[in-house]
């Protein structure tokens, strides 16, 4: 290829290497990129300028694009931003371009070796399916003459009956190798070799050509398959589409991982088997034609009978069912299933925000079964269509799947994923059961703590839709590359509810109207805070503390974790650590706060478990007599005679597990929360292990460990029903991917595993339907607990979440790993929870697991500076990672945490917005630039708001590769380039080790802050300042809201102050307008242009240094 483009360059003046702009010359993003490349206009090098196993690439988007790089090669990659893998072992990245035909010929050692062997093209199509390129050859060293060389022209064209490939051009003078080889990229057919006809005559290719149909790339290796220095050479075969159902578009129908014949399974059941289907695609996938028919009509919906030409694979399906469908606002609501069905029991606002976005519900049956469209009624764009099929409702066994019209979707939770956006170009499913199981970005797919049925997608328009679908049994949903979706569960109904946006934005607050909006954390709350597992004593907590505050490094919250019991249980103090109150007094002085653990677990024997009996708090029991291990049960007399299922946690003993959705346990529950305060007075509450953990479920042959009593008694573990009849519910006939994705060869999963067995009986239902409501409840009990030992606002936090969970408790990202994946996986976590309304959310810094570093740690102060939650913990036995065992380290939190501190002003003005309107706190940039598709493609920056970006530096490389969206002005945050514009749309930005990541305010904007302390409270005593940054208009504003920091909101509890800037060429005017109710004493406000500043009386007026950005 060199040599080509080098002879055109001698022959037309073309130029060899190309800046992507002269291929895309009206590609704003092709001009910002100057450090990518292309040879000629196919062949696109992303270089690697550091030792940073990733690149920060920009692939053009007027392209389609396909690696050519092993393992990846002929994989269609996105256009647009892209974070590839740059490794020191494998070659750059390096792309052709879709339309484009490359020549090519197999490497040896000399160039002179290599020219002797057979031609090959790389052939890539574009999205009309074609593609063209040319090959100059000659004898190599010879002067240019008229007949010294040949010129060769390419073409290929493809559609859904037909495939032809032709060479022409003139007969050269030099011989020339043949063509043997030839890769075709983008092939949507599948092809039939042996229909194929070579240069006019009949020749089977079967034998030498193969088709991936996962890649869609086409393989041919046949010896002398063309000599193209013959005139008018031609290759053609025939295609079919893609017989019954399109690979892309299919409905797996034996989900669950089997060992014997699938094909004969599949034809029992009435679906299609494909013997060829590989890279995922199901091979056995549902009929269109599958699923119900329409028999009646009620005042509300339609009556709905099994179609009986396909059987549900796990179960019989329940007949008659019934569809339903109602609005609440602009919110759609459908409701499918049999009447009585389980339900979650949730107290849900059920309300609705209006943007006057409408979608409309079509019935259809056009494929011989029941399917229903939901629409936006502006674009008449379908955003679920189930005419797909596949509809299918067992007691145990439900599915529905549609066409969801956009390849752009985010949400889905709790998952660790190192990209926001979910990928759409294969099958993945993702499962939904709240499990104690550690983040790790090397382990994708697992369900972990909370469960989230809630996603978000944005359409071809940019407008984007949400859909929540609510049920807490385990379950699934599998997003596919038509697109389309498959979601599974195993009991309850399908209720199902659309949010039409068209924003991003307004879909988040259209959730949080109908699930409810998130509770307001007090200020301290959004101070830095620290804590680890496996403190010895309350001396070495203390030394700790002492350590980071000698550092200058501002702290606000301490915490202690389970080491601060007596054996691990709840409301007790053990000895190493009876000063504890009066540390937290101590704490208080110093304006700090204390939080600590407690889990749901209650050792049986236990002082407060008696108390609990006593007041008739319920716990999690067997549902029958005759189920209860009474060898166990029989060991603890305040048990002996009752139903309560006993199981292992961190206690030496057995534990019960409350029952948060009876009363007389949340009674019981804040009784204990008030009686234990009165003794320590801590300020907040982390509940964890409540999904809820049970230890050594199902584990017989082993036993329960607890760190530092590695000589405890053996205790039985809890053996849940595997066999039999009761078995149903532990093990039903379809065990969903909560179970499977944790299976390795022999090594059995369950349900149950690390959990309560689901036979198990709440006085919501079974454990079976609401084991991942356990912490949702926990936590409303929890903050009910909480609201009775103080007037002030509560913080609660939580592992296991679910929706409409914000109300009550914020949450941290869980047990995660000391790496960069980690550090990663991280921001799409804090999106997906601002999503799912939980703003006040975080991971733990430098991680929880495994042994940080120094450079990692310096990296995640960074980045952890800007979470809304910012907490350092580790494990134990884990080195120390508190930011002080490390001077650069101390240098970095230090630095973070008191740019952190500065802005916490407007932080906390967006949690109050999200508190009282469901806003989302931390934003990606799509939720503020939503019709700019590189901003959807970007998903490790994110912004505070609607105001402030963030650009995380994700390793140890002293520049980060950024996208400023281009639709605005941005000015610099950090020293020293603070106050300077900077270009938008791609920059290499300075990201030090010694420096603030790079951090910018959008032009339009005005912040509140403060001067930083190494307390929030005494950072809330300093003046009020503001940044205002124009824009191009030489406009701004903003809002600030104000109280105490701490009581409930009323109405009379605080200020909420806009602010309002316009300058021209001659005249500059700022104006403060808000209410001034509140009868608390503000802060100073350093204001601009004392001349027109119009006041109010709550503010003074001392003096004036404001920073004002863009002013003339």
């Amino acid at each position: 290829m060199p040599n080509m483009l080098h002879y055109f360059a001698a022959v037309s003046g073309s130029t060899v290497v190309r800046p992507l702009f002269f291929v895309f010359p009206s590609d704003r993003l092709a001009r910002d990129n100057d450090w990518e490349f292309m040879w000629g206009e196919a062949m696109l090098i992303i270089p690697a300028l550091d030792m940073s196993p990733e690149v920060y690439a920009y692939l053009p988007q007027d392209a389609s694009w396909y690696s050519l790089r092993d393992p990846d090669y002929g994989v269609k990659s996105a256009s647009g931003l892209e974070h590839l893998n740059a490794g020191i072992d494998e070659v750059l990245p390096v792309f052709i371009r879709g339309g484009c035909i490359i020549p090519r010929q197999a490497p040896e050692m000399t160039t002179i070796a290599s020219r002797k062997n057979p031609l090959e093209l790389v052939i890539a199509l574009n999205d009309s399916a074609e593609a063209s390129g040319t090959l100059f050859w000659d004898d190599g060293e010879s002067p240019i003459t008229e007949n010294c060389c040949g010129i060769y022209q390419f073409k290929m064209r493809a559609n859904s009956t037909h495939a032809e490939f032709t060479v022409t051009g003139n007969a050269a003078n030099v011989p020339i190798p043949p063509l043997n080889v030839i890769d075709i990229f983008g092939y949507d057919w599948q092809p039939h070799f042996e229909t194929a006809v070579v240069n006019g005559v009949s020749r089977s290719l079967s034998s030498c050509a193969s088709y991936d149909s996962s890649k869609r790339v086409i393989s041919i290796n046949c010896t002398n398959l063309l000599n193209i220095s013959s005139v008018g050479q031609s290759i053609s075969w025939s295609n079919t589409y893609w017989e019954i159902v399109d690979p892309d578009k299919r409905i797996d129908c034996l989900p669950a991982p089997r060992t014997d014949s699938v094909g004969n399974r599949c034809a029992q059941v009435g679906c299609i088997y494909d013997n060829n289907a590989n890279g995922g695609v199901p091979a056995c996938y549902f009929p269109r034609r599958s699923g119900y028919v329409k028999t009646g009509t009620t005042t509300d919906g339609v009556v709905l009978e099994r179609y009986p030409g396909v059987a549900n694979p796990y179960g019989d399906n329940m007949s008659p069912i019934f569809f339903k469908y109602s609005q609440i606002g602009s919110t759609v609501n459908i409701r499918i299933g049999p009447e009585g069905r389980y339900e979650p029991p949730l107290s849900l606002p059920r309300e609705s925000y209006d943007t006057g976005e409408v979608l409309v519900v079509e019935q259809s049956t056009e494929t011989g079964v029941f399917a229903f469209k939901v629409k936006r009624l502006s674009t008449n764009q379908s955003i679920w269509d189930t005419t797909i099929g596949g509809l299918m409702f067992a007691d145990q066994y439900i599915q529905i799947a549609a066409f969801i019209g956009s390849s752009e979707i985010f949400g889905l939770g709790e998952h660790t994923r190192s990209r926001f956006r979910h990928v759409v170009n294969n099958y993945t499913t993702w499962p939904m059961f709240s499990r104690d199981q550690f983040p790790s970005s090397s382990t994708s797919y697992q369900n972990l703590y909370g469960v989230y049925p809630f996603y978000l997608a944005v359409e071809n328009d940019h407008k984007a839709h949400g859909v929540l679908i609510l049920n807490s049994n385990a379950q699934e949903l599998m997003i596919g590359p038509a697109p389309h979706i498959v979601y599974r569960t195993i009991g309850g109904m399908l209720d199902i509810y659309f949010f039409p946006g068209p924003r991003p934005e307004d879909v988040v607050r259209q959730y949080a109207a109908f699930v409810g909006k998130p509770a307001l954390p007090p200020y301290w709350a959004f101070g830095y805070q620290l804590c680890k597992y496996g403190y010895k004593s309350l001396t070495e907590l203390k030394e700790t503390i002492s350590e980071v505050q000698k550092a200058g490094i501002p702290l606000d919250v301490v915490y202690a974790d389970i080491d601060h019991m007596d054996l691990y249980q709840d409301f007790t103090l053990g000895q190493n650590w009876k000063e504890l109150p009066t540390y937290i007094k101590e704490l208080h002085d110093q304006s700090m706060h204390a939080i600590l653990i407690f889990d749901p677990a209650i050792q049986v024997d236990s002082e407060s478990f008696e108390r609990g009996i006593n007041k008739s708090a319920k716990f999690v029991e067997w549902e029958r007599n005759d189920q209860v291990p009474r060898a166990i049960q029989d060991l603890y007399p305040l048990v002996n005679n009752t139903k309560i299922m006993l199981g292992t946690v961190w206690p030496l003993k057995h534990v019960a597990f409350p029952d948060f959705t009876a009363p007389q346990t949340r009674e019981w529950w804040k009784n204990e929360i008030l009686r234990f305060h009165k003794e320590v007075g801590f300020d907040g509450m982390w509940i964890d292990m409540n999904e809820p953990t049970n230890i050594g479920t199902n584990e017989n042959d082993t036993q329960p460990i607890t760190p530092n009593h590695s000589n405890r008694p053996y205790i039985s573990p809890l053996m849940c029903p595997l066999n039999g009849p009761d078995s149903k519910y532990d093990m039903p006939l379809y065990e969903t991917y909560n179970v499977f994705v944790y299976e390795n060869g022999a090594e059995k999963s369950y349900l149950s595993s690390k959990t309560l067995c689901m036979v198990g009986m709440t006085k919501a239902g079974r454990i079976y339907d609401t084991k991942t409501l356990y912490g949702f409840y926990e936590s409303i009990a929890t903050r009910a607990g909480m609201e009775a030992v103080t007037p002030k606002r509560p913080l609660v936090l939580t592992r296991s979440s679910f929706p409409s969970g914000g109300r009550y408790a914020g949450h941290w990202l869980g047990d995660n790993i000391a790496s960069y994946g980690d550090l990663r996986v991280s921001i799409a976590g804090i999106q997906d929870f601002s999503m799912f309304g939980i703003p006040y959310v975080g991971a733990d810094i430098c991680g929880f697991r495994g042994n940080t570093t120094e450079e990692l740690c310096l990296r995640w102060h960074q980045l952890g500076a800007f979470y809304t939650f910012s907490r350092n913990h580790n494990d134990i036995g884990q080195i120390r990672q508190d930011p002080a065992a490390w001077p650069s380290v101390a240098a970095a939190a230090r630095k973070s945490h008191l740019f952190r501190y500065r802005y916490l002003p407007y932080l906390y003005t967006l949690h109050y917005f999200a508190a009282v309107s469901g806003s989302t706190v931390v934003r990606p940039l799509f939720f503020v630039f939503p019709s700019d598709r590189l901003a959807r493609d970007n998903d490790w920056e994110f912004m505070w708001g609607e105001a402030m970006l963030i650009i995380p530096a994700l390793d140890m490389s002293p520049e980060v590769y950024a996208y400023l969206p281009q639709d605005a002005s941005w000015y610099s945050l950090r020293d020293p380039d603070y106050g300077v514009k900077s270009a938008s749309g791609l920059e290499h930005l300075n990201a030090g080790i010694d420096e603030v990541l790079p951090v910018f305010i959008r032009g339009g904007c005005i912040i509140p802050r403060q001067a930083p302390e190494m307390t929030t409270i005494a950072s809330r005593k300093n003046p009020l300042e503001l940044v205002i940054a124009l824009n191009d208009s030489a406009e701004a504003s903003g809002t600030l809201f104000w109280d105490d920091g701490e009581s409930p909101i009323t109405e009379n509890c605080c200020g909420i102050y806009q602010f309002k800037m316009r300058a021209n060429s001659t005249h500059a005017e700022f104006t403060v307008t808000g209410n001034a109710v509140c009868e608390m004493v503000l802060p100073s406000m350093r204001k601009i242009c004392l001349k027109l500043f119009r006041s109010v009386s709550s503010w003074t007026k001392e003096s004036y240094s404001e920073v004002l950005f863009g002013l003339f």
